[in-house]
């Protein structure tokens, strides 16, 4: 959360996968905010802590982005395309959604909601292209891609510019989470 006093958390307890507050300091559960029979992960919290978007293969049976209020009302199915959507991020500035989005062959690629218009286009395509993290001022992206052989990090502005693998040497890169600097 906003806050840093709480964390939205994904837990397999009592028999099904439900997203849970959780108070930080003390580890205690505060309450738990989906009651469905569905899989509900991958929660995040908006920019002012009042709602969150999270994954559940509810009505539809696979992968989908759904967004709740901040005490697990008002669970609502997002406009997105694809069948298979995952890893959601939501920007710093409030009013973007980026996401992965399964096509053809298993491949991945990153999705782009505007909550404000509602409009869906894709950022960035070909290969497979993975857990999309805004930067602290909401201009570009990080994500994982194979576009090289072998899952890099790269960045791309969110006009689709000036797209860059970073140099960081030899090895499978993935699942790259951008934040403020603490210096």
């Amino acid at each position: 959360h906003p806050d840093g006093k709480r964390a939205a958390l994904t837990l397999s307890k009592d028999g099904n996968t439900e997203i849970y507050v959780l108070d930080v300091k003390t580890g205690a559960i505060n309450k738990r905010l989906t009651h469905h029979p569905a899989t509900d992960t991958s929660p995040v919290w908006s920019p002012d802590g009042r709602q969150l978007v999270f994954v559940s293969d509810r009505k539809t049976g696979a992968p989908q982005l759904w967004i709740m209020n901040a005490d697990g009302s008002g669970a609502a199915a997002l406009p997105q395309r694809g069948g298979y959507n995952t890893s959601p991020d939501w920007s710093p500035l409030g009013h973007q959604i980026a996401y992965c989005t399964m096509v053809d062959g298993g491949r991945f690629e990153i999705m782009l909601l505007d909550m404000r218009t509602e409009n869906v286009r894709s950022l960035v395509r070909g290969f497979s292209n993975r857990s999309p993290s805004f930067s602290p001022d909401g201009r570009r992206i990080i994500f994982s891609s194979n576009r090289t052989g072998q899952y890099g990090l790269w960045m791309i502005d969110l006009d689709g510019g000036r797209l860059a693998q970073l140099p960081l040497g030899e090895g499978h890169f993935s699942s790259p989470s951008w934040s403020e600097s603490t210096e």
